[in-house]
Order: structure tokens, then C-alpha cells, then sequence
């Protein structure tokens, strides 16, 4: 039996029964960072709100203040608490590969290995592993992070590939004149260290923004330490009042250890995970009225090393599995705004993605594949605005994406949005793809080419998604906005690794489950200096062990701010008991048990010249609650970090 959700469903109660002084609210704008102490202005905890875009898409907002507030030092930390979101993870610090040692859910999607039908993305540009096709949470650094967009809805116009939802890291860019320095470093439980200097500022057309941080720590058990570093450079230059151009250089590096489940037996070699990557992206920009346009150029130089025992081989030995990979391309797109409430956007993506994998062993040297796989896709969407007083904007768009080794595949989406003051309704339907990656190529080709003759994964088809949605915004008072949305999600033709019997094993479309779900939050702002947040999600999956789909999520934060310099941030969730496991293979579903978590941050500001610095003690599983995201990878118990934050 699973324990009842206490402190989240406590905190959704105290939400509805505070009373309401009637202070003034603008529900359509987000919430200003503070700047100075006699100025701070209190943050919505957990998340800065939801958005319904005007093709009827569902997007959860998390801000660079959320984060803080937080005190997430990776992706998966920042988004453990957005309703209809799992995480997974084994260490405090760094991502052991791309899947049950860090990865992140989104309404029970996300869970193949390899490959993944999720795209996590910078600036609108995906960043996964090229070769594996999957994304690894270490590549995704925060630390020049203006919002984090949860893309609940399947995008597959303006996102393509690997869109049954998204999670898309807008960065910051110095709007400011003033030149400006923050400098972050904290200790914690576990030897954990957390450091962080930023340097920006404008002069003229010309902008810029320097990041560099390091994490690292021991592990709250034996081999759980990790490290992830990264180095970040943003100039901006206005060409003109309309033109713009950005170019941004990211390098980020980090490993992990496996630590393996309680009591197994030790391995005579300590499994790891390293990347490395450098990713570029130039941006020229149009803004003018009526008319918006964005050239993206990108690269991507990424390198992976996998370091793992094979129990299997004979004699047992060490593998090294090396990725070494490549994605690049360019996306153009323009909006155009005219008369009548009718926009129209289109855009035309190229990428290309892929590079060489050789698995090394001391037995043998491996034998390197290369491979490549390119998209080249036109899209467009258009849609019109009705009324006045009661506004309603249907939509529809078209995506014709063309593979190089998997044919032409057409995804599409339709929505309505009709909107009366501050109420909104919308409804939706689309139809995505997730195409098979290179790593089917390294199966044929490699691993089983004693069986193959190693073009036999051309002839895998995609992955489909039909997605329906519909829900309501509303406004209860002046100080209570409440969200609800109902969708169903069905998946059909997935790809499995399908294992003897009878031999040799293959990949085929031969998978399938259905998703349905029921997301509701509540942000109440009683007081100027205090914001509160209520979350849940109800999910219902078949097959009943889909993994990474707990039935109930509950979430609840406070933020409060006293005198001007105090600063309090609670955060509880509950998660359901839930089956985890990745969905590519027919290996047993296991299943972890449900738990409660509670989270602390108190700050306290002061003002240092024109600058200002704050002291911040952090308690995470604040209740010492023991829980796991996979079987037999304990979490860490009741966690201390202790730390300054100086803006000068």
C-alpha cells in the first residue's frame, strides 16, 4: 500500500483555504527577478507558469529563478517538480550515459534506449549523442539559462525528429548597458562542490556574456561520484534596428561512475561514462513589424566513451564503447503577422547527424562504423484570429520531412484556441514521428553482423504518435489561476529489440502503448511577498508497466520573502510507485516504490555597493526519506549545501 502524499497534498489544501486580500495580478506576465534587496519582488516557486501557444500547444515555463530557487545544478533537478514530468538518476552530480542514470520523462515518453523519442534542445536546436540518438543530460548546461520550456505537446511541424515532446534551454543575452559579475560557489554533504563565475555586459551594438562552472562530488555511496564542467561564450551585434546576429560557443565535459545496485557483486572493472562536446550556433535575426525571420547555423563535436564489463564475453573483459559523432545543419524560418489576425509561418531544416563508433576490447581491436543519416524538411503552419471580445484562433501545419535512408514522412497538427478576457480554451490533434537512429546500424553491422549482412536496419520505419489534448485556463480571482488538461497519447509501430528465440535477435516495429493523462496547477498569490504553487498529474497507461509513468505525481512550493532580505523557497512532490526500465528490449519491467519528498532553501540578501549578495543554506530529502528512481540505486538521504551568490 502506498503511503499517502502528505506534504504536497498539504500544501495543495493550504493553497485553496488561504484567503484572498485581493491584490492585483497580471496573469500574462511573468514574474521580474529581484535586483536590488529594498526592490526584491518574490518569485512563483516550482515553476514560473504555463503557457498555451497560439497553435494550442502545451509549454510549462521554469525561469533562471526557479532554478536558483531550486538549487538544480543539472536539467533533470530543475524539472523534477513540473506536473506530468519523471526523472532518473543514480549520483548527485553527473549523468551516468543517456538513460536510467540520467534522463528526464515527459508524460510517460522518453523512455527508448537507444534512441529517444524526446528532444532536448538549446535555443531550438536539439543536442543529443549522434550516434546513439538519445540525449545525455551532462551536454544541457544551465548555467547560461534564461527559461527552460517543457514542451508537453507533440510538436512535429516546428520540432520534427524526435518530437513527442521537447525540452527546449532558451539562453540569457545582456539587454543591459552596465557591465555586470556574478560569482556562485557553494559546499555540501558528500563533498560536493559547486562553483560558478559569469562575466557580461553591453557597449554599443555590441553584447557579450562569459560562463565557466564546475560540479563535482564524492556520492552519497561508494563509486556514485561524478564531475561536469562547462565553459560558455555568447556576443551579440546589432546590425541595424531590424538585424541581429548572435554567435554562441558552448564546451561541455563530464563523467560518471556506475554504482552499481546494493550488495552486487563487485566488477573487477569500475564502469564510467565520459562526454565531451563543443557545440556552435550562429544566429541573424529579423524583427520588424509584421515580419519575424531567424537563420540558424549550427555544429556539434561530440565524444562519448562508455566503459562497461561484459559478463558474456568469453573470457569476460572490458569493453570500451567509443562515440565519436557530428551534428550539423541549418534552420531558417520566418512569421509573418498581416491583417485580419492572420499569421502564417514557414521554414525550411537540414540536418545531418551521425559519425563513427568502435567498440574496443582487449580481446580484439574493434572494428570502427561510420554512418550518417540527414532530414531535409520543409513545414508551415497558419492560423487566424476570429472576434473581438471572444477571440478564437484555429490552426494547422504540415511537416514533409524527407530521410535519407527511411523515405519521406509527413507529420501534421491541428489546434484551436479560443479566448474570452483572461479564460482560455484549447484543443488539439497531432501526428508525430521518432525515426530509427544510427545506433540501428551499429546492431546490424557490428554486434550482430555474424547473422547480417548489415543494411537491414534501412528498412525500419519510424515510430507514429497520435496525440489529442484539450484543456482550460481560468482565473478564479484576481490572485488564482488554475490549469487543467486532459490528453491521450497512443504510440504505435515502436521500435523493439526483439531476442531470441528463435535466433539471431533483430529490431523491429513491433511496439506500442497508449498514454492518457489528466495535468492540473494552481499558482495563488496572497501577499506581494508570498507566492504559492500546486501541481498533479494522473496517468493511465496500457500496457499497465509502461515505464516511467507513475499514476500520480503531486507537487506544491512556497516562496516567501520577509523584510526585504529573508528569502524561503519550500518544495514537496509525491511520486507514485512506478515501473521503470527502458522500452527497447524485452528485459523484466521492474517496479520502485512510491515516495515523498520535502526541499528547503533560505537566502539572505544584502546589498554590496550597487551589487548585492545573498547567503543560501539548502536541505534536500529534508525528512530523510528513503527512495530510489531505479531498483537497487538508493538516493541520497537528508543533503546539506551551504553557499554565496554575489552579483556585483
Amino acid at each position: 500500500m502506498e503511503r499517502l502524499p502528505f506534504f504536497p497534498a498539504l500544501g495543495l489544501a493550504l493553497l485553496l483555504a488561504l484567503p484572498n486580500p485581493g491584490r492585483a495580478a497580471d496573469d500574462d506576465s511573468p514574474e521580474t527577478p529581484y535586483s536590488v534587496p529594498e526592490t526584491v519582488v518574490t518569485a512563483s516557486p516550482v515553476v514560473e507558469g504555463n503557457q498555451v501557444t497560439r497553435h494550442a500547444e502545451t509549454v510549462t515555463l521554469v525561469s533562471d529563478r526557479q532554478i536558483d530557487d531550486l538549487n538544480a545544478q543539472d536539467l533533470p533537478a530543475s524539472l523534477r517538480r513540473v506536473p506530468g514530468v519523471s526523472i532518473s538518476r543514480y549520483n548527485l552530480v553527473g549523468s551516468y550515459g543517456g538513460g536510467d542514470g540520467g534522463a528526464v520523462f515527459i508524460r510517460g515518453h522518453g523512455s527508448g534506449r537507444p534512441g529517444g523519442e524526446l528532444s532536448t534542445m538549446v535555443d531550438g536546436i536539439p543536442r543529443y549523442n549522434g550516434f546513439w540518438t538519445h540525449p545525455l543530460m551532462d551536454l544541457m548546461s544551465l548555467d547560461v539559462a534564461d527559461h527552460i520550456e517543457v514542451q508537453k505537446s507533440p510538436r512535429p511541424v516546428l520540432n520534427g525528429n524526435m518530437s513527442f515532446g521537447a525540452v527546449n534551454v532558451l539562453t540569457r543575452r545582456m539587454d543591459q548597458g552596465a557591465s555586470s559579475t556574478r560569482v556562485n560557489t557553494a559546499l555540501g554533504s558528500h563533498a560536493t562542490t559547486l562553483g560558478r563565475l559569469s562575466h557580461g555586459g553591453r557597449s554599443g551594438p555590441v553584447d557579450y556574456l562569459l560562463v565557466a562552472s564546475r560540479r563535482a562530488s564524492d556520492g552519497h555511496r561508494p563509486h556514485a561520484d561524478g564531475e561536469t564542467k562547462s565553459l560558455y561564450a555568447k556576443v551579440g551585434y546589432r546590425l541595424s534596428r531590424q538585424w541581429d546576429l548572435s554567435v554562441l560557443a558552448n564546451k561541455t565535459k563530464g563523467w560518471a561512475h556506475d554504482p552499481q545496485p546494493v550488495d552486487a557483486p563487485a566488477k573487477p572493472v569500475l564502469e564510467r561514462y565520459d562526454t565531451d562536446s563543443e557545440f556552435y550556433l550562429a544566429t541573424l535575426g529579423l524583427d520588424r513589424p509584421g515580419v519575424q525571420a531567424r537563420v540558424k547555423l549550427y555544429y556539434e563535436d561530440g565524444y562519448a566513451d562508455w566503459r562497461q564489463w561484459d559478463e558474456e564475453a568469453e573470457p569476460p573483459e572490458q569493453e570500451n564503447g567509443i562515440s565519436d559523432y557530428a551534428n550539423y545543419g541549418v534552420r531558417a524560418s520566418a512569421d509573418l503577422s498581416g491583417p485580419a489576425g492572420i499569421e502564417f509561418e514557414a521554414g525550411l531544416d537540414l540536418d545531418s547527424y551521425g559519425g563513427s563508433f568502435v567498440s574496443n576490447r582487449p580481446s580484439e581491436p574493434g572494428e570502427k562504423i561510420d554512418e550518417r543519416l540527414s532530414n531535409l524538411a520543409p513545414w508551415a503552419m497558419a492560423s487566424r484570429t476570429f472576434g473581438e471580445d471572444t477571440r478564437l484562433t484555429p490552426s494547422a501545419g504540415l511537416r514533409l520531412n524527407h530521410s535519407s535512408e527511411f523515405g519521406t514522412q509527413v507529420g501534421a497538427q491541428v489546434g484551436a484556441v479560443a479566448q474570452r478576457q483572461h479564460t482560455r480554451l484549447h484543443a488539439s490533434y497531432a501526428r508525430a514521428f521518432n525515426l530509427p537512429g544510427v545506433y540501428t546500424a551499429i546492431f546490424y553491422g557490428q554486434y550482430w553482423s555474424f547473422a547480417y549482412e548489415g543494411d537491414e536496419w534501412t528498412q525500419l520505419d519510424p515510430e507514429w504518435i497520435d496525440h489529442v489534448e484539450a484543456g482550460v485556463s481560468h482565473p478564479l480571482s484576481e490572485n488564482l489561476h488554475l490549469d487543467l488538461t486532459a490528453y491521450r497519447d497512443e504510440v504505435t509501430d515502436a521500435l523493439r529489440i526483439v531476442a531470441p528465440p528463435p535466433p539471431p535477435p533483430s529490431i523491429a516495429n513491433t511496439g506500442g502503448y497508449t498514454s492518457a493523462g489528466l495535468e492540473a496547477s494552481a499558482h495563488y498569490s496572497p501577499a506581494a511577498n508570498l507566492q504559492l504553487f500546486a501541481g498533479g498529474a494522473i496517468t493511465d497507461t496500457s500496457p499497465e508497466d509502461t515505464p516511467n509513468a507513475p499514476d500520480l505525481t503531486l507537487s506544491s512550493g512556497l516562496a516567501y520573502t520577509l523584510d526585504h532580505c529573508w528569502r524561503l523557497n519550500l518544495d514537496a512532490e509525491h511520486v507514485a510507485s512506478q515501473y521503470v526500465q527502458g522500452t527497447r528490449s524485452d528485459q523484466t519491467v521492474a517496479r520502485v516504490d512510491a515516495y515523498s519528498l520535502l526541499n528547503l532553501r533560505l537566502g539572505y540578501l544584502r546589498g554590496w555597493g550597487a551589487g548585492q549578495g545573498e547567503l543560501y543554506l539548502s536541505l534536500e530529502n529534508a525528512l530523510d526519506e528513503e527512495y530510489e528512481h531505479r531498483v537497487g540505486y538508493p538516493m541520497p538521504g537528508r543533503t546539506i549545501t551551504a553557499g554565496i551568490d554575489l552579483r556585483l
